[in-house]
């Protein structure tokens, strides 16, 4: 296989994976989110 420099990745595709990973760590977030807001 060939390298593909990081810049030369779509930047759609980028987008895409880093918005799916904020949206999976905003995920695993709001237990803990829920529960400090819940202690006040």
């Amino acid at each position: 296989g060939h390298d593909v420099p990081i810049t030369d990745v779509d930047e759609e595709i980028a987008s895409a994976f880093y918005s799916k990973a904020d949206a999976q760590l905003e995920q695993m977030l709001l237990p803990f989110r829920f529960f400090c807001s819940r202690r006040g």
